[in-house]
């Protein structure tokens, strides 16, 4: 059995307070750097907005470390998965914030998840604070507005009080980019896209977390090995001396609860798909 452990993550309640040097930048600015096999500027719905498809639009000239994203989204009702990105490092790290309309009303409607080197990791983390049931009006406007600081997130949707509150961030707090996307299951539309920084006087909502603290025994860190071809594996029972010396070893700690993120040491690529991790045993 896990013991719990209750802790208080937060300082004061939410204070409903304007953005400070708040940003409009429309999707036509030039100041936009997209990626996407879709993507055009059209007039939906009433509104200039960003038609987006298989990518993201990142927003050059803007890094924070705390700051507010947000923006209006209009969505189908199908299979899809479109948000906000910020602390963006590169294409392949980054923090990520998502809806799944097909998933409206369910316990994973939305995700926030890390991307590590071009691995996201939803599979990993899930359940509270990560994702909570929301009901979405499709084929209307909704707005989502995203607030980061520190190792802390709140996200809102369609509403003056935070929707989920992402007790811990997982990646490292670190300025970067900001943006949106939308993966290639189906478009997404976005419009009035807004960046400032964290208001001063800007106050996390209190919350309660629990943090498991794994049984003895559980191993607390792994060495990761390089990634290689799994065709190598085929038929292998035990790795000849060749193999076992083509292989080089990063130490990885697992976090509170045990979860160990094998992207944190490196990602993945064609003939190069899989990797070992290792516990040496003495007995």
């Amino acid at each position: 059995m896990s013991t719990i452990i209750k802790v208080s993550l937060a300082i004061g309640c939410l204070l409903q307070i304007p953005l400070v040097n708040a940003e409009q930048v429309p999707f036509d600015s030039e100041r936009w750097q997209i990626d996407a096999s879709e993507s055009a500027v059209v007039n939906h719905l009433g509104q200039s907005a960003l038609r987006l498809k298989g990518g993201e639009a990142i927003l050059s000239g803007v890094e924070l470390t705390d700051g507010v994203i947000e923006f209006d989204v209009s969505v189908a009702e199908v299979r899809g998965f479109s948000g906000g990105l910020f602390r963006v490092q590169d294409a392949q790290n980054l923090e990520h914030f998502y809806i799944r309309p097909h998933q409206s009303g369910n316990v994973d409607a939305n995700q926030y998840t890390p991307v590590t080197n071009g691995i996201s990791a939803w599979q990993l983390y899930h359940g509270e604070g990560y994702g909570v049931p929301v009901e979405y009006r499709f084929d209307e406007w909704m707005h989502i507005k995203i607030v980061f600081a520190g190792s802390r997130a709140e996200v809102y949707i369609d509403s003056d009080d935070p929707t989920l509150l992402v007790r811990e961030l997982k990646r490292p707090v670190a300025a970067g980019r900001v943006g949106v996307n939308s993966a290639n299951f189906s478009a997404a539309y976005f419009a009035n896209f807004a960046v400032s920084d964290l208001p001063e006087n800007y106050a996390f909502t209190e919350i309660e977390s629990t943090i498991e603290t794994p049984p003895a025994g559980v191993v607390s860190s792994w060495s990761v090995s390089n990634t290689f071809d799994a065709a190598s594996l085929v038929g292998v029972h035990k790795l000849s001396a060749k193999q076992k010396n083509g292989l080089e070893w990063k130490p990885l700690a697992a976090e509170s609860a045990g979860i160990t993120n094998l992207s944190e040491v490196q990602g993945l690529a064609e003939k190069a798909d899989t990797a070992f991790a290792r516990l040496v045993v003495i007995s």
